[in-house]
């Protein structure tokens, strides 16, 4: 059984390609992109959990939750998908995408490519301390702002009150 297949690719300025991230074997080909691009090569191959993992070595203080809308006879409720689901319904056998996650994208632009990709819902949260906080208000907000945010709150909440 193949092993999964997921790059973090980024161009380092020096028209050098660093991969890094959960990799086994090289993509057959990676076109060139712009300097300083942070991208997620997903595969059919891949799980939810390896698109999270990731993500989350670019911006540990995000991260992004996938969900489904189930409709009783009286409400609509979330249900998180299993971060173990795998992609194979989702991709064809040989298709696989380029994931943007470039720091100066919106929180809104990243979730509405996930969706859009691969017909679930993206969710982003922010950790704020211990708690992790849907993003919506901010959504507009970069994924370096809402990176550095959290970080900034993180750091503030463990500090000792005085």
């Amino acid at each position: 059984m193949d092993k999964p297949v997921l790059y973090t690719v980024i161009f380092d300025g020096n028209d050098s390609v660093v991969i890094a991230g959960i990799s086994y074997t090289s993509p057959s080909s990676i076109d060139k992109m712009e300097t300083g691009y942070k991208q997620i090569l997903i595969t059919n191959k891949n799980t939810l959990l390896d698109i999270q993992q990731a993500f989350s070595n670019y911006y540990p203080f995000l991260k992004i939750e996938f969900i489904q809308i189930e409709k009783s006879t009286s409400s609509l409720k979330n249900i998180k998908i299993d971060p173990a689901t795998s992609l194979i319904q989702k991709l064809a056998s040989k298709e696989y995408f380029l994931f943007d996650i470039n720091e100066e994208r919106q929180v809104a632009e990243v979730a509405n490519e996930l969706n859009n990709r691969l017909g679930m819902i993206a969710q982003m949260f922010r950790k704020s301390g211990t708690v992790w906080s849907l993003i919506s208000l901010t959504d507009n907000w970069t994924l370096k702002s809402q990176n550095d945010a959290g970080k900034f709150i993180s750091a503030e909440m463990s500090l000792p009150v005085k």
